[in-house]
């Protein structure tokens, strides 16, 4: 996950989903791994959020705490955040009094070797989707090609309020071939008797 630690929005409930969803999932002894995109974080924040993360899965454990998930919560410099980020595409911008930083909320699952299987977005996560990506991911999969597909239907640059220039040319291919596709089937219809 990706985000700031002392975010006051959706950082917090967004790891609190996952821990759930974990718990919920029957993998509750999963890996975490947060990144904090804010260089200006301590590894003392760090700790202070991973304490609270760790807390709250035992809340959720019961009596069964030794099955908890290993979290972890990292900074790093600016450079090596940017880098991070942009190997996982996640996008995010200074923000305003209320936020430091505008971002998305979700989880980008990973295999053992490093390579992005899937994305869950959101605050709160199904139990058994999450378990079949880290299943899938533990085993190496990367997400099915529609997953693919409808990720690159929804990049959105939150600066302009739209999609991004290549998924818009994208759509209006689409679009036009639908167009054609629709216009030789009635064309195909008026010459048949």
């Amino acid at each position: 996950m990706l985000g700031y630690h002392r975010c006051p929005q959706l950082c917090g409930l967004a790891t609190q989903g996952v821990l759930e969803a974990l718990r919920q999932s029957g993998l509750a002894r999963a890996q975490v791994l947060f990144v904090s995109v804010d260089p200006s974080e301590t590894a003392a924040d760090a700790a202070d959020k991973r304490r609270a993360d760790l807390g709250y899965a035992r809340l959720l454990a019961g009596a069964q705490p030794a099955e908890l998930p290993a979290v972890e919560r990292l900074v790093g410099p600016p450079a090596s955040i940017a880098a991070l980020a942009r190997s996982v595409g996640f996008v995010y911008q200074p923000g305003d009094a209320a936020a430091r930083f505008s971002h998305p909320a979700g989880v980008v699952v990973v295999t053992p070797a490093g390579r992005i299987s899937r994305y869950l977005m959101g605050v709160r996560f199904d139990p058994a989707q999450l378990r079949t990506a880290l299943l899938d991911a533990r085993a190496g999969a990367v997400g099915p090609l529609s997953n693919r597909l409808a990720l690159l239907c929804a990049h959105f640059d939150p600066r302009v309020g739209a999609h991004s220039g290549a998924v818009m040319m994208g759509m209006r291919a689409a679009g036009i071939a639908a167009l054609a596709w629709v216009a030789a089937l009635a064309w195909r219809r008026r010459e048949a008797p």
